[in-house]
Formats: C-alpha cells, sequence, structure tokens
C-alpha cells in the first residue's frame, strides 16, 4: 500500500484496474505511439504498462517527489519495475514547468497525479491542459486523472471544459479504484486535433 499524505494512493490488490486504463486508453488510441510524457505516476505502474508496447520507443517521466520513486522501488517493485526499462528518461522535478519546454514533442501524455492539493494542483488547471496541447504532436492523445465522479463533480465539470478547448474529443472513462474515498476513479482524455481512429490496436 503506497499512502501520501495520510491518503490511500493505491494498493498491490487491485492498482492494476486504474493503471491498466489510464495507461491503454490512451496508448490504444493511437495509431502509432512512440514517444510517451507521464507526468507525476512515481509509483511506476503507469510506466509499467507504458513500456509493455511494442510501438513505444521511449518514455520520459516527470515526478517531483523522489521518495515515491524510492519507496516504490523498495516496497512496491510489481508496480516499479519499469524504472528498469532502457525506453525511460527520468526527470525528477516540476513536470508543470518541464513540459514548457516541449513543443510537438510526444504522441500521448499521461498524467497520473495526486488530488489537486499542491504541488498538483496546477494540473489541473486550464494553463496546464493548454500546455499539454502544446507539447503533444499534431495526433497526439492525453489521458489525465480525473477525481472521483461522486464526489468532484464540480472539478470534473471544468476539467471536461479544459478538455474541449483543446480537442473536438473528450470522453471520461472511469474505473474501479476500492481504496479511495468513492471506490471509482474517472480518467479525462483528449486528442490534440480529431478524435482517435475507432481501429484499436488493442482489439486483437
Amino acid at each position: 500500500m503506497l499512502v501520501l499524505d495520510r491518503v490511500i494512493q493505491c494498493t498491490e490488490r487491485d492498482e492494476f484496474s486504474y493503471q491498466e486504463m489510464i495507461a491503454n486508453l490512451p496508448l490504444c488510441s493511437h495509431t502509432n505511439p512512440q514517444k510517451v510524457l507521464i507526468i507525476e505516476g512515481g509509483d511506476g505502474g503507469v510506466l509499467r504498462e507504458v513500456v509493455k508496447h511494442p510501438s513505444v520507443e521511449s518514455v520520459v517521466q516527470c515526478e517531483i517527489h523522489e521518495d515515491v520513486i524510492e519507496v516504490s522501488n523498495r516496497f512496491l517493485p510489481g508496480m516499479a519495475v519499469g524504472y528498469s526499462s532502457s525506453k525511460l528518461t527520468l526527470h525528477v522535478g516540476d513536470g508543470f514547468e518541464s513540459m514548457k519546454q516541449d513543443q510537438d514533442a510526444f504522441d500521448v501524455i499521461i498524467t497520473d497525479s495526486s488530488d489537486p492539493m499542491d504541488p498538483a494542483e496546477s494540473l489541473f488547471k486550464e494553463s496546464y491542459y493548454q500546455l499539454m496541447k502544446t507539447a503533444l504532436k499534431e495526433d497526439g492523445v492525453l489521458c489525465c486523472q480525473g477525481e472521483f465522479q461522486w464526489l468532484h463533480l464540480d472539478l470534473i465539470k471544468e476539467m471536461r471544459q479544459f478538455a474541449s478547448h483543446c480537442s473536438p474529443w473528450w470522453p471520461m472513462p472511469t474505473a474501479p479504484s476500492p481504496p479511495t474515498p468513492a471506490a471509482k476513479l474517472a480518467s479525462c482524455c483528449a486528442a490534440r486535433t480529431r478524435a482517435p481512429t475507432s481501429r484499436s490496436r488493442c482489439s486483437r
């Protein structure tokens, strides 16, 4: 179990239900995802899923809390296994600031943030969505942690509005997350210029 600021983030028993959705949905919505950016996600679960995709050639991960990476490597090796991948470039620092240097750089951006409190609060603002749009390639896809649909409807409404300013396509899927307060987490997805192809690479 991983706990940050007295809030349960994940448990080894059920973390896959969230990690697989937030990683595989955008990756399978892109026809050929080669370059991927992960913001936060220090437990390593999203990274583990991303590096499984054979088309992915490089992954950049920005995690502001180095301690989370160290703890996950020590106590959650099944989640942190992706940190040994040769595809990974790891930056310890603020992903919001790091992304300001990127333009038309990534096929997929995944934001696996904690709740919208300092320092993650900036990842739930419209300025962050605009940054992601700039950092995505023309056919890029993004997916962000979207909080709890039964508890944070006002925030989710704002996130959908931000996504709609960046994209004509913004579904909001949910996945079971038993240790969280509402037992279900949403994700906010968007494509930079158009809805992704209907022919999923993962349908086989």
